[in-house]
């Protein structure tokens, strides 16, 4: 027994009379407290909505990747000592191919900051339409329980709705 705390003696109690911290309790007022108040933080303070891609320099670079192309493929066909009025021909074709493949399927080019938020982009609209998430979704709104509370409402009973004006 250490400062009257602990088994006197351990005998026949099972254990070895150590005594030690419980890990596994938790103080529930405490963590719900705590978690109303990184509630009230989040109400206060909104997150941010995402940044969306930037169209144009999306198409900037892609054309860039294509002139690169482009001008592998002109230093290969020199290699291959091809006269220049025959090379600028294939090129210029080239080209007109890339540009039109560009627009029914763009290239996507890897590392660049824009196309990462494009293609998270597309996977948050994937994942709204594989589980059926309302466009109108205002993230954190699932923990404004007065909210929830309200359109429960809503749905018991449609005439306590709030008419909404066309005007």
């Amino acid at each position: 027994m250490y400062n009257g705390i602990g088994l006197t003696t351990p005998r026949g109690s099972g254990t070895s009379g150590y005594v030690q911290k419980n890990l596994a309790y938790v103080n529930k007022t405490t963590s719900r407290m705590q978690f109303q108040r990184e509630l009230e933080a989040i109400k206060a303070n909104p997150p941010k909505p995402p940044k969306k891609p930037n169209k144009e320099i999306l198409d900037h670079e892609q054309k860039r990747q294509i002139e690169i192309q482009l001008m592998k493929f002109r230093k290969k066909l020199e290699e291959d000592e091809i006269p220049k009025e025959e090379i600028d021909k294939k090129i210029v074709r080239a080209r007109e191919y890339l540009h039109s493949c560009l627009g029914e399927a763009p290239l996507l080019t890897e590392g660049t900051s824009h196309s990462k938020i494009f293609k998270k982009f597309e996977e948050i609209k994937r994942f709204e339409e594989a589980f059926n998430i309302d466009k109108n979704y205002v993230p954190g709104s699932g923990f404004d329980f007065e909210a929830i509370e309200e359109r429960k409402k809503i749905k018991l009973d449609p005439s306590l709705a709030k008419p909404k004006n066309d005007e």
